[in-house]
């Protein structure tokens, strides 16, 4: 069957403001946005441009959750800026973006479900992510349904560190992030107010424990706040 291949993609946490990098895109004709999470006046532009090009030029604005797909058939580069952060836990929102390609492509159908209509279909263990494509069109469709799971947050502070050996040690149960044994960490530090993201050395164990260990001496033990999801 002829169906559409996934290139470029996009699945990001966001907690600031900001180009979430540019990627390249060739012979895809759509981009399907995803974005969960967000506030009302949360703002993501999708942009794009020919390869040597300066300028770009600016394809979508996105206000708040969107499911939305966007045309870039005509070029080769593209940029997702967050404009406006907003979201309506405080925890950041998350975007997911995919494009693709029509080429051949072989389905068996284990992997799917094949109707009289000529339309295979997947559909996530969870029933949140349903997938269909048409094998006579090309046309596929992305659904995403029910509330996206926030993620965990939690602050600490210098005093919050336990010594463990040689090294400081703050560490998050599984039983309190709630993300199983295999989840994205991300810490941050707090400077002037302001949380910026920073490298430690992360443990994840076999039950899904998450500890972020820092240097003893020196002492680098600092504010801030870890996000699981």
């Amino acid at each position: 069957m002829s169906q559409n291949n996934l290139i470029y993609g996009l699945n990001q946490l966001v907690l600031a403001p900001g180009s979430l990098g540019i990627g390249t895109i060739k012979d895809e004709g759509k981009v399907r946005v995803v974005i969960t999470g967000a506030g009302p006046s949360n703002l993501v532009r999708v942009r794009a441009r020919i390869v040597g090009q300066q300028t770009w030029a600016n394809l979508a604005d996105l206000t708040g959750n969107v499911n939305e797909l966007v045309d870039v058939l005509a070029y080769d580069q593209i940029e997702v800026i967050c404009l406006v952060f907003d979201t309506i836990n405080g925890l950041g929102f998350r975007i997911v973006a995919s494009s693709f390609d029509s080429t051949a492509l072989f389905i068996s159908t284990p992997d799917g479900t094949l109707d009289g209509q000529n339309v295979i279909s997947f559909i996530s263990s969870d029933d949140t992510v349903d997938i269909s494509a048409n094998q006579l069109t090309g046309e596929i469709d992305f659904r995403v349904t029910g509330t996206a799971s926030p993620a965990y947050a939690a602050s600490f502070v210098n005093g919050d560190w336990s010594l463990v050996g040689d090294v400081y040690a703050v560490a998050v149960l599984a039983s309190s992030h709630l993300k199983g044994v295999n989840p994205t960490v991300q810490v941050f530090e707090e400077v002037a107010s302001v949380f910026e993201e920073v490298e430690t050395i992360i443990e994840i164990n076999a039950s899904g424990d998450v500890t972020i260990f820092v240097s003893q001496v020196p002492d680098l033990r600092f504010s801030g706040k870890i996000i699981i999801s």
